[in-house]
Formats: structure tokens, sequence, C-alpha cells
């Protein structure tokens, strides 16, 4: 159920017209010989139960394009609204193919001098495949894409926010309201004008790992060493709080550097005077099953994270707010990723992302 037809070359767009000139155009459609873009039979002008204008087929036949619902039709139409009033030249469904053959179909194409923009409508499941997929397509014909994600679509959003695939959730479709963008609080129909405005911009940040050591004595060389014990995320100070917890936050350590830079931690923590993390099964102090613990970069010798808890409790350090400048522990900064991470802004404004949940 597109939102386009043809009459001859020229196209019909349903979303351009007012309640008085789509009434007029379902009263005289039979002489203006309309014809559906996706098999060339004959279209009929309607109006959805959410009050928006589509083309249907007059008699279906052994056309293949899939029904939309209401609620599709319904963001299809404030996303190309939106785009033509922001100066763009719009078509919906329009075809295209990439240069190896590969063919696909944007929901709402804008153009505007050598600008190409696919705005993408999905609320039916889907898998991240199939989306990374339609994306590169895109990405490969030279036709910059967004996605606008509603209904059951919004569980392939499981990753964060990436510059190369911008993608946001929408809000529940309804006649009586506009949806919003829930990255940003506002409107379909702002967000899609501000976005082709250059409004919405990307902004980059390094993802770093920030962790913490106390410094104490190697129980056997007898030399100072640096027993890693916390980490901080998004602002938070995760620490090890008693034996069990301790092998479970350097567990976290490790995998994030390991994940990095492959399984050998002394290479990146030896030159800053930090222990390594390694599993240990057996260690005297340790509690079954909780094996992750601090080895002495001089001798190799595993610290117990028992013995980890009590020179902690020593040094008075019982809580995530401990002070990095206190004498006895010490901050260090590992950069975990090769390039930059970063997350979309409207207006100045930050998305709030909730890819975790999905």
């Amino acid at each position: 159920m597109p939102l386009r037809a043809l009459r001859g070359d020229e196209n019909v767009c349903a979303f351009e017209y007012d309640p008085a000139g789509w009434l007029l155009l379902k009263g005289n459609y039979r002489a203006s010989s309309l014809r559906m873009p996706c098999c060339g039979t004959s279209a009929v002008p309607k109006t959805s139960k959410l009050g928006n204008y589509f083309f249907a087929h007059a008699r279906r036949g052994e056309c293949k394009s899939a029904p939309e619902s209401a609620e599709h039709i319904r963001l299809k139409t404030l996303i190309a609204r939106a785009a033509a009033t922001s100066g763009w030249t719009v078509s919906t469904e329009q075809p295209g193919a990439t240069p190896t053959g590969k063919r696909w179909i944007a929901d709402v194409f804008c153009e505007r001098r050598n600008g190409r923009v696919a705005l993408e409508a999905q609320l039916s499941r889907l898998s991240s495949a199939e989306l990374q997929a339609r994306q590169s397509a895109y990405v490969e014909s030279g036709v910059r894409a967004a996605w606008f994600l509603g209904g059951s679509a919004v569980d392939v959003m499981r990753t964060p926010p990436a510059e190369d695939f911008p993608c946001f959730r929408v809000s529940d479709i309804s006649a009586e309201t506009e949806p919003i963008i829930r990255e940003f609080n506002v409107s379909i129909s702002e967000f899609v004008s501000g976005m082709l405005a250059r409004r919405l911009t990307w902004l980059s940040r390094k993802n770093i790992l920030r962790a913490y050591a106390v410094r104490c004595v190697c129980r056997r060389c007898r030399l100072e060493i640096k027993n890693l014990f916390a980490y901080e995320e998004a602002g938070n100070v995760i620490w090890g709080k008693n034996a069990a917890n301790m092998s479970s936050v350097l567990k976290s350590i490790y995998t994030r550097i390991t994940r990095r830079f492959g399984r050998d931690p002394y290479l990146h923590f030896r030159d800053r005077g930090l222990n390594a993390i390694f599993e240990r099964i057996g260690v005297e102090g340790n509690r079954e099953g909780f094996d992750f613990c601090n080895t002495c970069i001089n001798c190799s010798t595993a610290h117990s994270n028992q013995q980890l808890v009590e020179v902690l409790r020593d040094n008075q350090i019982t809580g995530a707010n401990f002070s990095a400048n206190s004498a006895a522990v010490e901050a260090v900064e590992v950069d975990l990723t090769p390039g930059y991470v970063g997350n979309w802004h409207f207006d100045g404004r930050e998305a709030v992302n909730h890819w975790t949940r999905c």
C-alpha cells in the first residue's frame, strides 16, 4: 500500500494532499488512469484507519508487494511530509540498485542538489543481519540512510549507537498524537526536518577504561607492587567488596583488556608498574570458582583476593568513593578501542540510548 501512484510518467504523492484535494481525487481517480508503481495495475486512493492517505490495488492480481499496516503508512507519511516541507524532493517506495545489482526500495527517498538520503520506517521484526544488509546496500549506492524503528523492530537495537548506522526509536503510533523520537523526546516531524538541516551531529569520544590499584608489597619477592581492585564505567566505580566479588571485578577488567589487546595482560600493565590479572585455580584465600586474581609482575606470584581485601581495609579503602590521590591508590587509564566511540546529538542535546535493554 504505497503513498505513491503513477499518472503516466508523473508521480502522484498521497502525502502532498490536503483533505479537500484527496476527496476530489477519490471522486475522479478513474479518469486519471492512476497506476501502481509496483506492478502497473490500476490504483485506488484510500484512507487508512489512522486517517492517512495511500493507494491500493484495484485488483490484487499477482503483485508480490507486501501489504503495509496503518501505522507504517502513518509513519511514512509524517517522514515524507517533513522532508518535503524542508525543501527536499521526496519520493516514496523509490527503487534503486547498488553498482553490483543488489536492488533496494527506499520507504522515503530525498534528493537535493548532490544529496541523496533514504529514510526507512521499520515496525515489523527483522534480524540485525537483514538490517545490516539493507544498510550496506545504501552505502554501496552512495546513499545516506537513517532508520526509524518502532514496534517489534526495536528488538534489533542490541548494539551501541554507531555513526555509520543511524537508528532511532519511535514511540507508539496513533491517530491522536504524532510519535516522538525517544532518544531526544522530539516529534518525528521536527527530528526529520532537523536531521536534514544538519542539526543532528555525531560527537566522538575515546572509550577509556579507568582502573584502580592499591600499593603493597609482594609476599614472596618483597618488592612493591600495585594490585588492581576496581574500575570505573559510565561514571560509576565498581570495586571488590569481598574475596568473591573481587574475582568478578578482576575478571571484568581482564575481559575488557584481553578483548582489545589479546591474552597477555602483562604487556599492557608492566610499563605502568601494575600487576597483571590471571585466572589461577587453587590459590589459598580465593573462593572456589572465583579464581581471577592479581599476579606479581616481578615474580609471578598469585595474590589471593582475601589478602587484597585485607590490604584495602588496612588502608581504610572501604567504599567506592575512595580518592585516587590517596598515597595508597593509583589510577590508570587504558584506551580500549582502535578508534572512537560516541553518540548522536540533536540541537546540542545528547541522545538518551536504551540499546542495552533491547
